[in-house]
């Protein structure tokens, strides 16, 4: 049902309303009592979330009870539709199961399910393996695990990055300002903590002195 629902919002939005508005007419009908007409409200208000949360709990799912496994993108081909203006694109994948098993699944940019839910949908590039989790005997519902694939470690890479170099700009541009400083401490400090082994020792070791001097200069 998670799987349908998460799949297929737009057609599970008549589905819900179904689910909840008949019943709750044929039981008014049957009682008399227009309590019962209050599930139609719950029915409608249910469709419009699922258009939302659907995907989110389809993946919350399957990351709390799911197996792991791993898979890699094989194919790739766009399909002939857009959302937001952009090209949806349909993947071919094979999924290797844990008990290691190859099997070949299919999703596309509206309908893969990506942990940690992110307001975009990051594609694995194809040939590299990535994390999934999936349910044994239905495994082409999956949910691609990016923050422990390497395509997802990268990506939180250049975030960081980008974040950091914003920060040390603000501070270049106006040294004394308080407030770039301690941006750009804090951005340094997160940066190195998630990302020191990520990166060039020596770099590391060039922001880590930053760091230490900015600390020493705000004492």
């Amino acid at each position: 049902m998670l799987y349908f629902i998460s799949q297929h919002p737009y057609w599970s939005f008549p589905l819900i309303l179904g689910l909840c508005n008949l019943p709750a007419v044929w039981l008014y009908q049957r009682s008399g009592s227009s309590r019962w007409l209050w599930w139609c409200f719950v029915g409608w208000l249910a469709a419009f979330a699922n258009i939302f949360v659907g995907r989110l709990a389809n993946t919350s799912f399957l990351e709390a009870f799911g197996s792991e496994g791993t898979a890699v993108i094989v194919g790739s081909e766009p399909a002939q539709a857009s959302f937001n203006e952009q090209p949806i694109w349909n993947y071919t994948a094979v999924l290797r199961t844990a008990d290691g098993r190859d099997l070949k699944i299919g999703f596309d940019t509206l309908t893969a399910s990506l942990y940690p839910l992110g307001d975009r949908f990051l594609v694995p590039p194809q040939g590299e393996r990535f994390v999934v989790r999936y349910i044994p005997g239905f495994e082409r519902n999956i949910a691609i695990i990016a923050e422990r694939s390497e395509f997802g470690k990268r990506q939180r890479l250049v975030e960081a990055q980008a974040a950091l170099d914003q920060a040390a700009a603000q501070w270049a541009l106006s040294p004394r300002n308080a407030q770039f400083v301690h941006e750009y401490r804090e951005a340094l400090r997160s940066f190195l903590q998630a990302h020191r082994g990520d990166i060039d020792p020596a770099l590391a070791e060039t922001l880590e002195r930053r760091r230490a001097a900015l600390d020493a200069a705000a004492q």
